[in-house]
């Protein structure tokens, strides 16, 4: 850990996973494995064998659709953590970054409020007569706060800004980062780490075994990890899918309360209503924000804004002047198109368009539409005649209508972001509009783009086959 995540980004990793070790401890502790069992019995020292339940613990019997249910409720318990952790990460990628300290920082961010969740829900489980009631109401609470928090993100934006002179002080480099992460984070998920008991106890009591739940656990994390990812973040956005896995949080939350026992039986069909009137907000109207400061790559340009504008409010005045043309967050990464006003050397500024991935400017209609047009034009002149060309990286896509000037067959552009061939579009003042061309071979492959960027977005580089007349190096 220490050559990858440096001193600071151990320690705070290994205290977030101590924490977490804690609170499973005390679980066990309270709860055991499958009641108080062998396991629990041993951490709390207590005298009852295993198989011996007292006279208070006597379980339920459950039939096979309420066991189903219960599956259910508890795989989308599951779904909609993961969905949160996948969710947050993306987003607060946008303001600390995704290297790999800033992910470790979140990540320790989202353990220590979990364990500490667990802490505080476990020492009222034994007070409670029924977990059902508690377990729905905390889930609920669970997935609004994680609707709300989208709200947030462009305070926590700010409050990231006025955190940047930090880095440079010793000891506190990882401040803002963590800041930022909490202020987002930390209600939602402290109410998810509070129901991790009650969901223990909830099992106990319908007598489900460790193993069952286990199951029904993991194939929440399979689906969520593939849905969201593959799914929900392309088609409906960073906000929307977080509305859409807070709405199924509150399916299991309703899920859960069909066990709840009620004195009036109204009460259950009027929570049941509520809730699902929070879902229909919550997938109907998402959270909104300005991506012109959301994802202005604070992470990287921030520090450098302050010291030329002076001050927090006069950086934002100059990124409001701006004008947001294109705006779209896709599977692997968020793509922002802008016309700014762009500085030349001995001349005004003029107007022009900016490409930007994930908060970095990769390509822009001033003096670097030169280097983009001869990365195309050079290669050839200097290979000669060829019938295909290989091109990593579309971006804005001058580079690649610059190949198409020539007379190759066909031109496969690897890109691991598919957003982009959508986004280049608007450069077809520049670009001939290369993905109207028959030739262009657009292929999304997010393995072989990746190993050939690098560490970043745009680097650009062909691949020469073991036939050099047929593939342009």
């Amino acid at each position: 850990m220490l050559p990858a995540l440096g001193l600071q980004g151990t320690v705070l990793l290994g205290l977030a996973l101590s924490g977490l070790a804690a609170a499973g401890t005390v679980l066990l502790r309270q709860r055991g494995v499958e009641g108080p069992g062998v396991v629990g019995a041993i951490l709390s020292g207590d005298d009852v064998r295993a198989g011996e339940p007292r006279v208070d613990e006597h379980t339920e019997a459950t039939t096979t659709e309420a066991a189903g249910a219960l599956g259910a409720a508890m795989a989308l318990f599951a779904f909609t953590a993961w969905g949160f952790l996948l969710i947050y990460d993306r987003t607060l990628s946008f303001v600390v970054g995704r290297s790999l300290d800033a992910r470790a920082t979140s990540g320790a961010v989202f353990l220590l409020a979990l364990a500490l969740g667990v802490f505080l829900s476990s020492a009222l489980t034994d007070v409670l007569s029924g977990p059902f009631v508690a377990l729905a109401g905390t889930l609920g609470a669970a997935s609004t706060t994680a609707y709300l928090s989208m709200y947030l993100v462009a305070q926590v934006a700010r409050l990231y800004l006025k955190l940047l002179p930090h880095l440079e002080r010793p000891g506190l480099s990882q401040l803002p980062a963590a800041l930022a992460s909490a202020a987002l984070m930390f209600p939602s998920v402290l109410l998810l780490g509070a129901t991790l008991p009650l969901l223990a106890q909830a099992a106990r009591a319908r007598r489900r075994s460790a193993i069952g739940v286990t199951t029904y656990i993991a194939i929440g994390i399979v689906l969520a990890d593939l849905a969201v990812g593959l799914l929900m973040i392309p088609v409906f956005g960073l906000r929307r899918s977080q509305g859409c896995v807070s709405a199924l949080g509150l399916w299991a939350a309703i899920l859960f309360l069909l066990f709840a026992r009620f004195r009036q039986r109204a009460l259950r069909t009027t929570i049941v209503l509520v809730l699902t009137g929070l879902i229909v907000i919550f997938i109907g109207w998402p959270a909104s924000w300005d991506p012109r400061l959301v994802a202005a790559g604070l992470y990287r340009y921030g520090t450098r804004a302050l010291s030329r504008y002076g001050s927090v409010e006069g950086y934002l005045a100059a990124r409001r002047s701006n004008e947001v043309l294109f705006y779209k967050e896709g599977a692997d990464a968020s793509v922002m198109i802008e016309r700014t006003l762009q500085a030349a050397k001995g001349l005004p500024p003029v107007e022009g368009l900016s490409l930007t991935v994930d908060g970095k400017v990769e390509a822009a209609t001033g003096d670097d539409i030169r280097t983009q047009v001869l990365q195309a034009h050079i290669p050839i002149l200097v290979h000669g005649p060829t019938d295909k060309v290989l091109l990593i990286d579309l971006l804005n896509g001058v580079t690649a209508g610059s190949v198409l000037r020539h007379p190759v067959k066909s031109l496969t552009v690897l890109e691991r972001e598919p957003v982009l061939f959508e986004a280049s579009q608007f450069f077809s003042s520049y670009n001939y509009s290369p993905t109207r061309d028959s030739r262009l071979v657009p292929v999304r492959d997010g393995a072989m783009s990746s190993s050939s960027r690098g560490s970043t977005h745009g680097c650009r580089r062909a691949r020469r086959s073991s036939r050099p007349k047929e593939w342009l190096g």
